[in-house]
């Protein structure tokens, strides 16, 4: 008799999580934290609560997963744009460009950055993740001011809050839209502003040029 092959626990485990997650950030999105229930995270991932709750104690922990989780494929991004690039300004604009493609496609990372900014127990992950955001952008601000690219008498730290906060932002305002080409535009926008004020005058067609390459829609 030919025996059935069966997954390896380990990889039956990943697959159930991650249905969890998926089903998990489509009742965030639809009713936010604090209105998904375990109930529609179930029905909304096929699996039962009681499978649920071998992976995940609480809906809490099913929340900071799905926020890990979208942190995890953020900075996957921001390290691909590395790769693509050694000018530090130009990763973060190609940075950019793919957080725009995940916010589009991706219903994990797009419930993760919506769970950042809800105000329950979730705000001390949600202050990690902005953390670590200022601080890799304030460090990538440091390396193009070094290299002179960067001519502002704003501080690294003071302009990349202001940076993420604009790309956050603009992310909010468009989301009612819907549509990847309106995060495009006002992406575009945004890079033309700063761009603009803070780059040396030298470079600033440069990286117009790779703004409009990269956000302008096909």
């Amino acid at each position: 008799m030919t025996r059935r092959h069966r997954q390896p626990a380990q990889e039956r485990g990943k697959k159930t999580q991650d249905a969890i997650l998926a089903g998990a950030a489509a009742a965030f999105q639809e009713s936010g934290f604090a209105g998904a229930s375990l109930s529609k995270i179930s029905a909304l991932s096929g699996i039962s609560q009681g499978s649920m709750y071998f992976h995940f104690k609480s809906k809490e922990q099913i929340a900071l997963a799905v926020m890990h989780e979208q942190h995890v494929r953020t900075y996957q991004k921001i390290e691909n744009a590395r790769e693509e690039t050694a000018d530090p300004f130009e990763q973060m604009i190609r940075t950019s460009r793919a957080l725009c493609g995940l916010l589009a496609e991706d219903d994990v990372v797009r419930a993760g950055m919506e769970l950042t900014l809800e105000n329950n127990a979730l705000r001390e992950e949600s202050y990690a993740f902005y953390d670590r955001w200022f601080s890799r952008v304030e460090a990538i601000l440091e390396h193009a001011r070094e290299d002179g690219i960067l001519v502002t008498p704003l501080a690294s730290a003071e302009l990349s809050r202001s940076m993420v906060g604009y790309f956050t932002g603009s992310d909010l305002v468009c989301r009612s839209s819907q549509t990847e080409s309106d995060l495009l535009a006002s992406i575009e926008v945004m890079w033309v502003v700063i761009v603009s004020a803070v780059i040396a005058e030298d470079r600033r067609e440069e990286y117009l040029g790779i703004c409009r390459e990269l956000f302008r829609a096909e």
